[in-house]
């Protein structure tokens, strides 16, 4: 993905099917507190830390929204996990089944967990979209029996073992509920009258998603102006709509023009489910143990605009061209006539290839007025000047 029209939300709940033995070991000593490990999430969709799966060393991601955490199936198989039975999630639109292995230690900095059931998937839907490799996710199992620490100014996380933080040097403590899936929500307030709960899905980098059902009942898609955007998760791509909202409120805190994705055939108990960009102006404690989120607005972020795709392309980049897989309503793109299928061979006069345009950069997410000068595959040469669209 190099433009930006496109959304990865990677939101799942495990439930086994088969019976398995042996509840998640938990070796972080009272008082651990890990290293600070970097993010770099200027160019990555994903939260993602350091972890060890019996031995090997990996970089896993994060994700609250997954009740167990994933392990992507050709390296279960390489890994050699015992197999113990079918496993089924529920992701935003639809279940998904998977298998469920035998995991001897997984590690993380001072902590290590013992005999761990977990699921495996084929994640290669949203390594593809998200043009990035997911080895391993760390789902509600892990994140339950440590607490995690991510200072987004600083670009950098770690973990601390269980109650370490105590929420003080003013941060603002907010009581997270289970959903009846079993999901960590947040009370939210929506354009100053509309209440509900959000869960906290770390795996998601959308600032908020909503159900299509909660959108149209509170009439949340009129008066304002509404594209589409190709979003994806494990159930594959499909496109939605995409829209701003003029505020969200967490706890005491205020966030403006909010970015929101409206998803059909919602799958969860929540209607709303909020991403990792939507704590990044903040330092963020997540205590999942004790069903607490702890923010203090960083100075130098808070008040910042949310990133924001200005070009209407979502692609997916290949090793020579970036193809397009799918084009705004009302975009830019949409008016500079190009298409889905349309192959981009080169950006400004250079040509596309493993290291232009580098890896990880969003060229729709550059400032309105920004001009591009794209050369398709077919011989077009096709101005795209940046504008806001939603």
């Amino acid at each position: 993905m190099q433009f930006g029209a496109g959304v990865g939300a990677f939101a799942l709940a495990g439930q086994a099917k088969a019976a398995f033995n042996g509840p998640l070991g938990r070796g972080m000593r009272d008082g651990a507190v890990g290293a600070w490990h970097g993010l770099d999430l200027a160019t990555s969709r994903y939260l993602t830390l350091p972890a060890r799966l019996n031995g090997r060393p990996f970089r896993a991601m994060l994700d609250s929204g997954a009740s167990r955490s994933v392990v992507r199936h050709d390296l279960a198989l390489d890994l050699d996990l015992p197999y113990v039975g079918a496993v089924v999630a529920t992701t935003f639109t639809q279940d998904m089944t998977g298998t469920l292995y035998r995991l001897d230690d997984l590690e993380l900095d001072a902590a290590t967990f013992h005999h761990v059931d977990i699921s495996s998937y084929d994640l290669s839907p949203v390594e593809g979209m998200a043009g990035t490799s997911i080895p391993v996710v760390l789902g509600q199992d892990v994140l339950r029996a440590v607490d995690l620490d991510v200072e987004f100014g600083k670009d950098r996380a770690r973990f601390l073992s269980p109650y370490t933080a105590t929420g003080g040097e003013n941060f603002t403590r907010i009581g997270l509920q289970g959903s009846s899936r079993n999901f960590p929500s947040v009370p939210i307030t929506l354009e100053d009258h509309i209440h509900d709960h959000a869960i906290v899905d770390l795996g998601s980098d959308v600032p908020l998603t909503m159900s299509r059902d909660f959108a149209e009942h509170f009439r949340m898609l009129r008066d304002r102006p509404v594209s589409t955007s190709m979003t994806y998760g494990l159930e594959g791509a499909s496109v939605s709509q995409i829209m701003t909202l003029r505020e969200a409120r967490i706890g005491p805190f205020r966030l403006a023009n909010v970015p929101t994705c409206v998803i059909e055939d919602w799958e969860f108990a929540e209607p709303l489910a909020l991403g990792w960009p939507m704590l990044a102006q903040f330092d963020t404690r997540l205590s999942l143990g004790r069903n607490l989120l702890l923010l203090k607005a960083d100075e130098g972020r808070y008040g910042q605009a949310f990133p924001k795709d200005r070009s209407g392309l979502g692609a997916q980049r290949r090793s020579d061209h970036i193809l397009i897989r799918h084009v705004a309503l009302n975009s830019p793109a949409g008016r500079a006539g190009l298409k889905e299928g349309d192959s981009i061979v080169a950006v400004d006069g250079r040509a596309v290839d493993t290291s232009y345009p580098a890896p990880g950069l969003r060229l729709g997410g550059q400032t309105a007025g920004t001009r591009l000068t794209l050369t398709l595959a077919d011989g077009r040469v096709v101005p795209l000047v940046l504008a806001d669209y939603f």
